[in-house]
């Protein structure tokens, strides 16, 4: 039998799922009802675990993840929320 041209052979690729086909991905992290357990304007004290790498302190509020503007890690900050999206918060330090 004749070996075929490598050349000529069209290959196999992997074609890529988009983010529709995986299902964990395409749903939001948290419920729309899970958002109120954080509210806008209210004061909470966060214990800063790391940073983005845009310099964002990282926390935890209720198990859901607050960005803070200039907060370094190891750091116990009181902060006020700005805004509550569905992957995490945004708040400002007091």
């Amino acid at each position: 039998m004749p070996r075929k041209n490598p050349k000529t052979v069209r290959r196999r690729t992997k074609r890529r799922l988009g983010r529709k086909a995986y299902g964990k991905l395409s749903k939001p992290l948290f419920h729309k009802s899970d958002r109120r357990d954080i509210e806008i304007g209210r004061e909470y004290e966060v214990l800063i675990i790391d940073t983005t790498k845009k310099g964002q302190g990282i926390g935890y509020i209720n198990g859901r993840r607050v960005l803070v503007r200039g907060a370094e890690p190891g750091e116990k900050v009181r902060v006020i929320v700005k805004k509550v999206l569905p992957g995490h918060a945004v708040a400002d330090p007091t």
